[in-house]
């Protein structure tokens, strides 16, 4: 239940940026990647990762800098990839938009 109430808590006091296309991914940007031909979006939080949330009928992943795929985006920009090795594989995912 703490930990909870610290997400709400967070979420209602958070300090959105407004990013562009030009920016580097850092936190609060909702970044959409895109994995062997399938797009999604992630936000990068401090906190919360792993949680989802449906905005508009859009799955967005919370991400926190602190994951394999989080750290990999740090100050990507459009058009990068982000490198993430997981135990089978190398995951490359592509940076399509940043907000």
């Amino acid at each position: 239940v703490g930990e909870i109430e610290e997400l709400l808590f967070l979420f209602k006091n958070l300090n959105l940026k407004s990013f562009s296309n030009s920016d580097s991914i850092m936190s609060t940007a909702l970044v959409e990647v895109e994995l062997e031909n399938k797009k999604s979006f992630v936000f990068l939080m401090s906190k919360g990762g792993g949680m989802q949330l449906v905005i508009d009928s859009i799955a967005i992943q919370i991400i926190t800098p602190h994951s394999p795929l989080g750290e990999a985006l740090l100050g990507l920009k459009v058009g990068d990839t982000a490198v993430v090795e997981s135990a089978k594989k190398i995951l490359e995912y592509d940076v399509i938009s940043i907000q």
